[in-house]
């Protein structure tokens, strides 16, 4: 399925657990552990952009580049209003988009985009050509974490933008599929990191353990690239 190929994750740190979710799944099925290895030699770390893993034995990478919004990200405009400190240029990809070109299998995460604090709240408006967005806003999402998985969403799986990722993604011309997984993930409201994180005084349910959630996403992803 994937000798000779080359899968790119691209995407913030949710992309890259999926992306590490992925290698892991992966491995149960190579004899020779030692042919998979990191092709710039680096350790799994959160600091790294780019990371690459290569499968020696069936001659495929999968690889993950850390482009937190995918758009570049600019300095504020002049005559700007004061509450704006930076900007995302979304229609200038970031500027490593060039490395991704080559891919055969490409898996974009957009997780930034609707995590409270991340753009006006710290200043980051949306640009387009050189206009100023300051009227666009986006869902908020709380999170509660609990001790068993939910048996209803609650509203958790309902998205604003979701008919109009479907839509553009219809009317594409390169073939693209998008896996629709926030209804099945917000019934998994006990699988986040929680306290188990860096900073166990603030519960982190943004992210998610290992084993967990990202394999169940990573199952359907070989269940479509099949």
């Amino acid at each position: 399925m994937f000798r000779g190929k080359r899968i790119v994750f691209v995407g913030d740190s949710m992309s890259r657990t999926q992306w590490e979710s992925l290698i892991c799944l992966l491995m149960t099925g190579v004899e020779d552990k030692k042919s998979v290895y990191e092709v710039n030699g680096n350790k799994i770390t959160k600091q790294i952009r780019f990371l690459g893993v290569h499968f020696s034995s069936f001659n495929f990478t999968v690889e993950f580049f850390r482009s937190v919004f995918l758009v570049q990200q600019g300095v504020m405009p002049r005559h700007a209003p004061k509450r704006v400190k930076t900007t995302l240029k979304v229609d200038t990809l970031d500027d490593i988009s060039n490395h991704w070109i080559n891919s055969d299998v490409l898996i974009f995460n957009t997780g930034q985009w609707w995590v409270p604090g991340k753009l006006f709240e710290t200043g980051c408006y949306v640009q387009v050509g050189n206009t100023l967005k300051l009227g666009i806003d986006r869902t908020r999402r709380f999170c509660n974490m609990t001790q068993q998985p939910l048996s209803e969403a609650r509203g958790r799986d309902q998205s604003l933008f979701a008919d109009t990722i479907m839509e553009v993604a219809k009317n594409m011309t390169v073939p693209i599929t998008v896996l629709h997984i926030t209804p099945m993930t917000a019934l998994r409201s006990d699988a986040h990191v929680g306290n188990w994180s860096d900073s166990s005084s603030t519960p982190d349910c943004s992210h998610w353990c290992l084993p967990g959630v990202p394999d169940v996403w990573n199952e359907i992803l070989l269940l479509h690239a099949y």
